[in-house]
């Protein structure tokens, strides 16, 4: 996915005098702090005045099936066709940790070397540094552009979780006909702890790298996390999953 421009790092002509450029110095863990709090109390605020979609799962909505999936080789089947479908399962369910710490690239810096920051708090990050698990290069195997990834790479733990939550998803889809469906994690998953299921890695906005340079990586937290699947339909009407992924809660990872 190509960035903006905006998002493109500056580029300075080292003849043009940046010993004369006075940059304001990097934000101090407190006032990243504050802008962690201040992001959250906007989305807050944007909820009250354009309420989050329903998530509450239907009248008639079971927990996914788990016997079904308990087959390992019924499983792996489903996630190679979900393979064929999409990128799902190569991002969210295969990837390593290498694999997703490369994925969530490198920082970008400016003219004096200091980390940069998304308007959100976090690492604002080098372009084309993030890899594609798929590739092992910058370039994305689903558009040919450059790979992009979010704040957050993250992963289901068990594969057959993915393939439950998935056959959930799909199902409301199927019956609401909205192609992009979310739902609470507790509630496709009742009972069982969200960071038993989810694995993941952020850049930490407070030491955002080692004294060589090199990232430094945090643990995410999926507490109150949701799952997010996005399916297109096919030409015979059948839905294909492009990809599906736990989306943690903003608020609990700074």
């Amino acid at each position: 996915m190509e960035r903006s421009e905006r998002d493109k790092p500056e580029q300075t002509d080292a003849a043009g005098g940046l010993d004369q450029i006075t940059l304001p110095p990097p934000p101090s863990q407190e006032q990243r702090a504050r802008i962690f709090a201040e992001a959250a109390a906007e989305v807050r605020a944007d909820n009250e005045q354009h309420p989050r979609r329903n998530l509450d799962p239907p009248d008639d909505a079971e927990a996914p099936e788990r016997d079904k999936w308990d087959d390992s080789e019924t499983t792996g089947t489903q996630i190679d066709e979900l393979k064929n479908e999409g990128h799902g399962p190569q991002r969210h369910v295969e990837i390593t940790d290498d694999g997703r710490k490369g994925r969530l690239g490198t920082a970008a810096h400016d003219e004096n070397g200091d980390v940069m920051y998304r308007p959100d708090g976090h690492v604002k990050k080098q372009r084309g540094s993030q890899i594609d698990p798929e590739t092992g290069t910058p370039t994305d195997a689903m558009n040919g552009g450059l790979h992009f990834c979010g704040p957050y790479a993250c992963k289901f733990n068990d594969p057959a979780d993915y393939c439950r939550a998935d056959e959930e998803l799909r199902r409301r889809a199927v019956d609401t006909g909205e192609l992009n469906q979310e739902a609470r994690a507790s509630d496709l998953f009742p009972g069982q702890h969200p960071n038993d299921l989810f694995d993941g890695f952020y850049q930490d906005p407070n030491q955002p790298e080692d004294n060589d340079g090199k990232p430094r990586f945090k643990s995410v937290d999926f507490t109150d996390c949701t799952i997010k699947s996005f399916y297109v339909e096919s030409d015979d009407g059948a839905l294909n999953l492009t990809t599906m992924y736990p989306d943690p809660e903003r608020g609990r990872n700074g």
